[in-house]
């Protein structure tokens, strides 16, 4: 099937040339026909190579540590997804929608009837979350119910795996403008709130992670390290809430962020991307995570 016949504009695949195996069994069962992009392996760069494509100073700033080999790498890659879906869909309007995957999605049933209904939308970048990795606890704000027993939701700024997600032209060309030499992680979804982006998501999607090895994390220590984006609501990640009224101060701050985002989701994307507005962004995302180290702030700001 065409991705034009569910309302798509563009589909693609990210996959390392190597990864013939991965690919293959990503294909089944497909709802749509996708072009495959090579991924990006940085794994094998020297640092020279990766500070010429990879702002590593600023990244450091942001996260408190070095971003992974892998890390960069698939920053890269789904840029360049974001930059051929552009060049593929000149002729369109800003709400065209790119479906982009990654080579360990696996497609289960209904997922074909579910893009048709997402695509009938409007999204600026929204994730396709696999049950596993459906949120729990106060994490997400219900925009609207949708055919199926799906959501649209707006979810809290944590990082999440970048597995499928549909991205409109307009918020492409927004992030692929300010990534000239890009300094955040892919699964950084408040970096892309941050420049303009409204970031949203659709949990329980039929579509799920092979049982395969992350290219991106090979040496380990990436999701461990994820913890320390989001201070304040790391503990209630691992839905172990040990003091209740820990607990409830952090539902009062959950619902106080959903309450902000929301209304700053609706400004125009212009206005999100200007540099009020990204500061507007970072002190609502702190009104639910509490503030960052100075430093990691300026980098924020740059």
């Amino acid at each position: 099937m065409e991705p034009s016949e569910i309302g798509l504009g563009f589909a693609a695949m990210i996959s390392l040339p190597s990864a013939t195996a991965r690919r293959e069994r990503a294909r089944v069962n497909a709802p749509v026909s996708m072009e495959t992009l090579d991924g990006v392996d940085a794994r094998g760069w020297s640092s020279q190579q990766i500070e010429a494509r990879f702002d590593v100073t600023r990244a450091r700033d942001r996260y408190g540590r070095a971003a992974l080999p892998g890390e960069v790498g698939c920053t890269l890659a789904h840029l360049a997804a974001m930059r051929r879906f552009l060049d593929c869909t000149t002729g369109g309007g800003d709400q065209t929608l790119g479906l982009i995957t990654e080579d360990d999605t696996a497609w289960t049933g209904g997922s074909v009837t579910a893009l048709a209904h997402s695509a009938a939308l409007d999204h600026e970048f929204t994730l396709l979350w696999p049950e596993e990795s459906s949120p729990s606890f106060k994490e997400v704000h219900t925009i609207r119910k949708m055919p199926g027993g799906l959501e649209l939701v707006r979810p809290l700024p944590f990082p999440r795996s970048t597995l499928a997600y549909l991205v409109s032209r307009r918020a492409a060309k927004t992030i692929v403008q300010r990534a000239r030499r890009p300094f955040w992680i892919a699964d950084d979804y408040q970096a892309l709130r941050e420049i303009g982006v409204d970031v949203r998501a659709i949990p329980q999607f039929p579509v799920a992670r092979q049982d395969v090895t992350s290219t991106v994390d090979a040496g380990g220590g990436r999701e461990a390290s994820y913890f320390s984006l989001q201070p304040r609501l790391s503990l209630l990640r691992g839905r172990k809430s040990f003091l209740v009224r820990f607990r409830t101060v952090e539902e009062r701050r959950m619902r106080r962020w959903h309450r902000h985002a929301d209304a700053y989701a609706r400004l125009p994307l212009p206005v999100r991307a200007s540099a009020l507005g990204r500061a507007a962004s970072i002190v609502i995302n702190d009104a639910a995570t509490g503030p960052l180290p100075p430093q990691r702030l300026a980098a924020r700001l740059g």
